[in-house]
């Protein structure tokens, strides 16, 4: 309510004292960054930040909060250095790869982000976004074989994957093979047909050879 108000310096006392009851409570040290951003403070939400990941211990959020706020800052090293920190913490979760490849991506690094993604998805094969962010990576870079071979490679394992017949697919339009896209894109509606995805994606293939 203090902060609706623009009363910046009641809510962080009521913050504060909240703190004092629950050293632990880590939301209320963010809770704090975010008034002090308000305040266009970045020096007191930093510190907020730092506070959270001193009590943090194994938890990855503080350490991914202080990286989202130098990333912010476009303070990348520090964001990196951070964003490790989680991979340390947890390297079965996607968040560190993701991220740190989003900080690798920001400087035009993409053999750095590329590498820390195949790191993230030997890790986490499960991960959507992992393997989305992979494969995108590699369509971006024009190297469709790769792309099409990491879809393939999930493929020959379990061909009941409808998720990865649609990120074929995408691969497929993007190299203009108009053909095997569409066997993709089927292949996914038939293994999940309530799925929007890849209808749409269809659709835009029809759109191009102009069968409106």
């Amino acid at each position: 309510a203090h902060a609706v108000n623009k009363e910046y310096e009641l809510a962080l006392d009521v913050l504060e004292k909240a703190y004092e009851k629950l050293p632990r409570a880590l939301v209320l040290l963010k809770a704090m960054a975010r008034i002090n951003m308000m305040q266009k403070d970045p020096g007191a939400a930093e510190r907020n930040l730092k506070r959270a990941v001193d009590a943090a211990g194994n938890t990855p959020d503080p350490y991914l909060a202080l990286g989202d706020f130098y990333f912010a800052e476009k303070n990348y090293d520090q964001a990196l250095a951070q964003y490790r920190s989680v991979i340390d913490i947890k390297p079965d979760s996607a968040a560190g790869y993701l991220k740190s490849a989003s900080v690798y991506a920001a400087q035009k690094k993409e053999a750095q982000a590329l590498s820390i993604l195949e790191r993230g998805y030997e890790k986490n094969p499960d991960a959507a976004l992992v393997l989305v962010n992979l494969v995108n990576l590699h369509v971006r870079k024009k190297d469709i074989k790769t792309a099409v071979r990491i879809c393939q490679d999930r493929l020959d394992k379990n061909d009941k994957e409808a998720f990865t017949w649609n990120l074929l697919g995408g691969v497929r339009l993007a190299e203009k093979d108009l053909d095997k896209a569409q066997q993709a894109f089927e292949k996914a509606i038939e293994l999940k047909p309530d799925w929007g995805k890849p209808y749409e994606s269809l659709a835009r293939i029809y759109l191009v050879r102009g069968e409106k």
